[in-house]
């Protein structure tokens, strides 16, 4: 028996979200970026506050033990203040990491919040605000990086005589389908190539630990995570399967939602989707790099990286790069 579902508009933030929303269920693949939207961003919250969210706690020790040391000292600023942009700042734990050691070394920080979902940058600037108060300017912008530029925002927020470091934490460079495409619009930009920056937290690519990375996803809470998309539709985790796996032919973590029975979903304006019995939908997908690819995507997007930072396991790097 076919269910019948509907479309929940009240879900989405803004009418071009619904539109995205409604291509990616018919290409069978919802960019991660929708796990971020709506009600959908506070259940991400949950997840980067949860126990089970290791990857932060490897990128913090990072850059709390060499963000200063190895990336800020180097820059040689004239005076000890900075612009920080986070591209895709999520709930903004991220970047408290970085503005805490900024501030710890007495730098003063104007803080600029980029992401996909309004909702998730009020969350960003909660969890600011609450985890450092005497935190100085914070500004958030909506932008969709992965298909955009954003040099307006940077310009709006921020003033151009000022050092510039722009940041692309939490693994988020692995997400996007079109990572050239990405790192092309985080290039153009930037206004001053003279005075930027760009830092990137990156987990890499290791053979033999596939299976330990995997441990990262197998967890409630992201399930919860990358499942609240579907909500959007009506589906339920009852009504298929959530797989968890590695493509070692793409190098990338893939989850799909298999479908247990035939699903009509009514789109209002935008028409109908239709799935079939044992179809498949990818709700998430994450790339693990290596160092020498990261390199050449990073020459092809016209950066040169300078300084790489790694953790002891040598399995996750903070890259800093400037625009060439």
């Amino acid at each position: 028996m076919q269910m019948k579902l509907k479309l929940d508009e009240q879900a989405f933030e803004r009418p071009s979200q619904i539109q995205e929303f409604v291509q990616g269920l018919r290409r069978q693949f919802l960019p991660l970026k929708f796990a971020y939207i709506g009600s959908a961003a506070f259940t991400h919250d949950q997840l980067v506050k949860s126990p089970s969210y290791r990857l932060s706690d490897i990128e913090s020790t990072l850059i709390r033990e060499r963000f200063y040391k190895d990336i800020v000292t180097k820059l040689d600023l004239s005076k000890k203040s900075l612009n920080i942009v986070d591209i895709g700042s999520g709930n903004g734990l991220k970047a408290v990491i970085v503005l805490d050691v900024l501030f710890s070394n007495q730098f003063f920080a104007r803080y600029l919040g980029l992401d996909y979902s309004q909702n998730l940058l009020k969350i960003a600037k909660e969890n600011i605000v609450s985890a450092l108060p005497a935190f100085g300017v914070i500004n958030t912008e909506v932008v969709d990086f992965e298909n955009e530029s954003f040099a307006d925002a940077v310009l709006k927020y921020l003033p151009i005589d000022q050092y510039s470091l722009f940041v692309l934490l939490g693994h988020t460079l692995g997400n996007p389908l079109n990572r050239i495409a990405t790192l092309t619009n985080i290039r153009n930009s930037i206004i001053d190539k003279n005075s930027s920056g760009f830092c990137v937290g990156i987990e890499l690519f290791d053979k033999a630990k596939v299976n330990e990375m995997l441990m990262n996803y197998q967890n409630d809470a992201f399930r919860r995570a990358v499942f609240t998309p579907l909500t959007f539709v009506g589906l339920s985790p009852e009504d298929g399967l959530l797989d968890i796996g590695f493509n070692h032919s793409t190098k990338n973590v893939e989850v799909y939602f298999e479908f247990y029975k035939e699903v009509h979903i009514d789109c209002g304006a935008l028409g109908s989707v239709e799935y079939e019995k044992g179809d498949r939908i990818l709700l998430f997908l994450s790339h693990r790099f290596d160092l020498e690819t990261l390199r050449q995507n990073f020459a092809e997007t016209k950066f040169e990286i300078v300084a790489t930072l790694l953790n002891p396991k040598a399995n996750y790097a903070l890259l800093f790069s400037v625009p060439v």
